[in-house]
């Protein structure tokens, strides 16, 4: 379905290896797909990185590790097909997307 990423360590070291195309991205606690905190849909990867980064530093929120990312054209449908699958694989919705 998707080209994934490796998973990144969340720091703004990695910056340069994010595109400015669209995409979905996982926010993960550890490496493996079941510690995704969040998974979102951006029009710009790398600028939503950035915001994502800068919201760990100042909201008191479960906390990422790692940034995993893949390019779509349709990230918002993506995201909610990513957020659906992870909900039947593990029963529950990333914390984050509790709302979704």
């Amino acid at each position: 379905m998707f080209k994934w990423s490796p998973a990144f360590a969340f720091t703004a070291s990695i910056a340069p290896k994010i595109p400015t195309g669209p995409g979905v991205f996982y926010l993960l606690a550890a490496e493996a797909e079941r510690s995704a905190v969040y998974i979102g849909a951006a029009k710009n990867l790398r600028e939503e990185f950035y915001y994502e980064l800068e919201q760990q530093r100042t909201v008191m929120r479960p906390k990422a590790h790692f940034f995993r990312f893949a390019e779509t054209l349709q990230p918002s449908e993506g995201a909610t097909k990513l957020i659906d699958m992870h909900k039947r694989k593990f029963g529950q919705r990333p914390a984050l997307n509790s709302g979704f």
